[in-house]
């Protein structure tokens, strides 16, 4: 018996592999499961703030719209209510959606205006003996009224880019009010009030939840931009300080866009913070015009910066040179008994910014929330009895620490001037002997890198000067209002509008700023703004100078004049676009003026179709397919999502709040986690609001019918198709504008900008009289605007230049390699001549006069050389024209000119000790580096557009 039980186990072992278990798979699955689950990580709370806030101003004008009492108050479009916070987006700060909602609510109330003028004129019109009110005269008064009204606002939304919300809530007004008046027997005021008021109530809950719920802090946004840039300069101070003094030639591998790219990261968003903080109500320890010194001294660093790093690379160049063997061992020597002098300097900018940043933090704005905090504001900022006590009893420790840190920019003085003077001891020695030795490279490198130095460290004396003021002057939070002065420059300003609004017409908002350098034809080379562009009449005006024909002089020539410039003008792309846009909008509103058609388009809610069609009709650019694509997934999966939120609700109101809210969130965390789908998401939002909203008013018999939501859902979605259609199709009449083309336009204008500013440059070294004048302030504060305008466009060219990537390659693959090679030649270029403004003020005028009066012809052949260049090449990409044959590049004009200045000048050591040499030094170096990157513009440029070749045709005549 025991046997066979011990048997027993032996067979039911030996028998097991033969039967499949399924008990591994099963514990791998669960196993698998439980990784994913333990792998899924919840996004922390401060990414899902503004979604959640943006959620929240939806949900509550959609709550407004379920709920019978408001919508009854509100009126029949209390819908509009959810649209227009579409585009309010509170999630931002509150300054930048006050501004939004005074335009968009001004722009709205325009528009309702002009409605009731036009539904009057069309009440005159109709036949009080027809009782039916859609008849022909009426209907006429009215499309002629909707054409015009369309027309101006679409002239205005692409002239005047800050008034883009204004236009938005114009074209929804129009879209409602001059189709609804066809069907409105009489005249009625309050149909256009119905669409008005919910239009304003929307504003006013951006409004509200932009300042009530979890507030955005302007200040906070722009300490948070500051700190960092101010943090990445000091790193990159101390990385290619210790890299300069390195002999080894494979040290920091820094090229001139990498040093474009660590600067220039955060500048331009920088300033559109700096703006927002200057039209917002601050709660701080600082207002709107410290922030406008901080600004303008981070923005002073960088010219310094950019210096150092390109002594950086001039000095690897040099390492890597082989045929300079005997400059290379006296370059290493003399770096190593530089290196002893100016590292105390080097270590102590680096410690005073890192001192600055800590002291600055306090001035940072709202201190930064917990989870909790967050979520149960604004309760715990009120109560926060321990923050008080805390600050109150830490207060004479932190005087004393401040007490004990006012000493440093004055250290810092001293040392710079103590190590001024040892510099002078140990450098002249040697740039006498590098000069002696014709090692010019190496001797304009040590200029270059001391100038640099010193001008970062004066501008770090700066920064601590104006902390240690700040210190003593802001000393506890107050409220500080916009100023006058602000407000005037904001809102009267004739600049285009370069803040962070998200706007419907930008196709993909790539970056945090929204850059709107809006050019009538980026390709026109004779540009009205140029000044050589105009010519004076006999009457003593100016105008545009046309090589067809004179200056006008007579009342007839000047009556035919004014004609041309109105044809101009109508011929324009902004009023064609207007036309475009007015002709689609009337053709789509046909039916509402038909008598047999009015009925049935009203109930479908045909509006809905023109206002899509003049939010989303824009100048097509780039990835055209891709943005129709994304608009009509965008406008089908909110249908189908509509459907979905309605069917899990069941028609009940809270239940559907709920889901609804649950949505939105969803939605704005992708829309605003990943740029790309923001047109899939905005889409997928408006209809799902359109398909939820209309379907819960049919079951409360707001509206006449009973229609299943999925019938409701194929109305909107069919509506939403046909706008975004009609909009696509309209954008690419006559001819869709491809984002290379524009690409290569403008990269045309900015080479021609920038050999504007070379001019401007270059002028002081080849008129004796004009050297021997300082700039004045206004010419500097021009200069600073013009090199920032090149900055913009530079980034809109980035903008085509990722959105060439979406265009399909019909006629051939796009060259997309040699236009980054030329879009990084172009900034840099940029960014050397912008150095060579900020070195040239320094240098002293009997030193340009000096320097004017030296080999001036040669001089004048070299800059010439350099000009036409730059003007050829703008000429040759605008036009796509081949370059001639036969032409001196930079790089050959350039050593023409250096062998004639080697020949015919040598330093002294009173030039050397100069305190312009410096300075010189310094804009040798920049001007050297400019003509490099020309020279290889030039050499891209030639495999874009070509050569003609003579020879071709001696061939073919053979």
């Amino acid at each position: 018996m025991s046997k066979r039980e011990d048997d027993t186990p032996l067979q039911n072992t030996q028998s097991l592999p033969r039967q499949p278990s399924p008990a591994p798979r099963d514990s791998n699955i669960k196993q698998f499961m439980r990784d994913w689950v333990a792998n899924i990580k919840i996004p922390p709370f401060e990414t899902w703030r503004k979604p959640v806030k943006q959620a929240l101003a939806m949900i509550i004008a959609s709550i407004m719209t379920l709920s019978d009492s408001c919508r009854n108050s509100i009126g029949q479009g209390s819908l509009l209510c959810a649209i227009v916070i579409v585009f309010f987006f509170p999630a931002r700060t509150f300054g930048v959606v006050f501004e939004d909602v005074i335009y968009g609510t001004l722009g709205a109330l325009i528009a309702s205006l002009y409605s009731l003028l036009g539904i009057f004129c069309a009440n005159l019109a109709r036949d009080p003996n027809i009782a039916y009110p859609v008849q022909p005269k009426s209907s006429g008064v009215l499309i002629v009224f909707l054409f015009i009204g369309v027309y101006v606002m679409t002239i205005i939304r692409f002239s005047v880019p800050r008034a883009n919300f204004a236009c938005i809530h114009a074209a929804i007004i129009f879209a409602f009010t001059l189709t609804d008046a066809s069907l409105t027997p009489g005249f009625h005021p309050s149909l256009v009030w119905q669409f008005l008021i919910p239009v304003t109530v929307g504003a006013g809950i951006s409004l509200a939840v932009s300042a009530i719920i979890w507030p955005d802090d302007s200040m906070t946004n722009y300490m948070n931009v500051f700190l960092k840039g101010l943090e990445g300069h000091n790193t990159f101070f101390k990385e290619h300080s210790e890299a300069f003094f390195t002999v080894s030639p494979a040290s920091v591998a820094t090229t001139l866009p990498s040093l474009h790219d660590r600067l220039q990261g955060c500048m331009l968003t920088l300033i559109d913070c700096k703006r927002a903080v200057h039209r917002d109500i601050l709660y701080s320890r600082l207002n709107g015009s410290d922030i406008s010194k901080l600004t303008k001294l981070i923005k002073e660093l960088r010219p310094s910066l950019y210096g150092i790093g390109l002594s950086q690379i001039i000095k690897r160049e040099i390492l890597q040179d082989e045929s300079a063997q005997e400059e290379q061992d006296a370059l290493k020597g003399a770096i190593g008994e530089l290196d002893k002098v100016f590292q105390p300097l080097t270590e102590a900018c680096y410690n005073a910014t890192k001192e600055a940043i800590e002291r600055l933090r306090p001035f940072h704005g709202n201190r930064p929330r917990s989870i909790l905090n967050s979520i149960l504001w604004p309760f715990p900022r009120i109560f926060d009895v321990h923050h008080y006590i805390k600050k109150i009893m830490g207060a004479s420790t932190n005087n004393d620490v401040i007490e004990e840190k006012r000493t440093t920019s004055t250290s810092l003085k001293e040392l710079l001037t103590q190590l001024a003077a040892e510099a002078d001891t140990t450098m002249w020695p040697l740039a006498v002997q590098h000069s002696l030795n014709h090692h010019e490279r190496s001797l304009h490198l040590f200029g270059q890198y001391r100038y640099q130095l010193r001008h970062y460290t004066q501008r770090i004396v700066s920064l601590l000067e104006f902390v240690e003021e700040i210190e003593q002057t802001r000393t506890r939070r107050r409220f500080w209002f916009p100023t006058i002065k602000a407000l005037k420059k904001r809102f009267f300003s004739n600049k285009p509008n370069e803040s962070e609004h998200h706007q419907p017409e930008d196709p993909l908002d790539l970056t945090l700023v929204r850059t709107n350098t809006r050019r009538e034809a980026l390709g026109d080379l004779e540009n009205p703004t140029e000044q050589a562009s105009y010519v004076l009449s006999s009457s003593g005006k100016l105008y545009y100078r046309d090589p067809d024909v004179d200056p006008p002089a007579s009342r007839r020539e000047r009556f035919w004049y004014t004609i041309h410039k109105m044809i101009l003008w109508a011929v324009s792309s902004n009023s064609m676009m207007g036309l475009k846009t007015a002709a689609g909008t009337v053709l789509m509103a046909l039916p509402f003026y038909i008598a047999n058609s009015a009925a049935w388009y009203m109930e479908w809610r045909g509006n809905w179709a023109l206002i899509i069609l003049q939010i989303w009709l824009s100048r097509a650019s780039g990835m055209f397919i891709y943005a129709t694509v994304m608009r009509l997934l965008g406008t089908v999966a909110g249908g189908v999502l509509g459907i979905v939120v309605w069917e899990i609700a069941q028609g009940n109101p809270y239940g559907l709040a709920v889901v609804l809210f649950i949505a939105y969130a969803i939605l704005y965390y992708i829309l605003m986690t990943n740029p790309n789908t923001r047109m899939f998401c905005i889409l997928t939002v408006v209809t799902l609001t359109l398909v939820a909203i209309y379907t819960y008013n049919y079951k409360m018999g707001v509206f006449p019918g009973n229609s299943p939501v999925w019938t409701i859902a194929g109305k909107r979605i069919l509506l939403v198709c046909i706008g975004v259609v009609a909009a696509a199709i309209l954008s690419i009449i006559p001819r869709p504008i491809m984002a290379r083309v524009e690409l290569r336009k403008s990269l045309a204008h900015t080479v021609r900008d920038v050999g504007r500013l070379y001019g401007i440059l270059t002028s002081q070294f080849l008129v004796p009289e004009i050297a021997m004048l300082n700039p004045t302030k206004e010419q500097k504060k021009g200069f600073r605007r013009l090199t920032l305008d090149l900055r913009r466009q530079i980034a809109e060219e980035r903008t085509y230049m990722h959105l060439s990537s979406y265009e399909p390659p019909l006629r051939g693959r796009f060259p997309a390699e040699r236009y980054k090679a030329v879009l990084e030649t172009v900034d840099s270029m940029a960014d050397l001549v912008a150095g060579m403004g900020y070195i040239l003020e320094d240098i002293r005028p009997s030193w340009r006069q000096q320097m004017a009066n030296t080999l001036q012809r040669e001089r004048l052949d070299y800059i010439a050389s350099i000009m036409t260049t730059m003007k050829l090449i703008a000429t040759t990409l605008s036009a796509k024209m081949a370059l001639p044959p036969y032409l001196i590049g930079p790089g050959d004009a350039r050593d023409r000119f250096l062998q004639s200045l080697n020949h015919r000048l040598e330093f002294s050591s009173e030039d050397i000790t100069h305190p312009s040499f410096l300075s010189y030094s310094a804009y040798i170096v920049t001007s050297t580096a400019f003509v490099k990157e020309l020279q290889f513009l030039l050499e891209t440029a030639e495999d874009l557009v070509g050569v003609e070749d003579p020879q071709e045709w001696l061939r073919k005549h053979m």
